[in-house]
């Protein structure tokens, strides 16, 4: 079973925002979540339900499991 922490959540839902050039304020219009709540979630401070989790990742075209496994795949690649 994939174990993810809110860290590495954090970190993805961060980077891929940031690829598409999308502002936390349009993250959080798009998908129905606080922009409070965005911050936490991408500051690691907050683990999201997978109900906003699901938001998150097709807002940014993306499935749940990319985004969980996108961030591990980055840190296993720079570890070598």
């Amino acid at each position: 079973m994939l174990k993810y922490d809110a860290i590495t959540i954090g970190k993805s839902v961060t980077a891929h925002r940031e690829h598409l050039g999308m502002s936390i304020k349009t993250l959080a219009r798009k998908t129905g979540i606080s922009v409070i709540r965005i911050k936490k979630i991408e500051a690691g401070e907050r683990r999201p339900h997978i109900a906003s989790l699901a938001w998150i990742a097709w807002v940014l075209g993306m499935t749940i499991d990319d985004l969980v496994t996108a961030e591990i795949a980055h840190e296993k690649s720079t570890e070598n």
